[in-house]
């Protein structure tokens, strides 16, 4: 149910600035190479690794 509300909220923000949230998250945000998701919503070990 949360993930569906983000879903939609998400959406709501992309069509509300004309598609620039989602231009500026994938041309200005690093991404990981393997799932796609934004770089900085990985949990890291203290050794800067990728604990997921």
């Amino acid at each position: 149910m949360a993930r569906m509300l983000q879903g939609w909220f998400l959406g709501a923000v992309y069509l509300c600035t004309f598609g620039l949230a989602f231009l500026v998250k994938r041309g200005f945000l690093r991404h990981c190479p393997q799932c796609k998701h934004v770089l900085r919503s990985h949990r890291r070990r203290m050794d800067g690794s990728f604990q997921d």
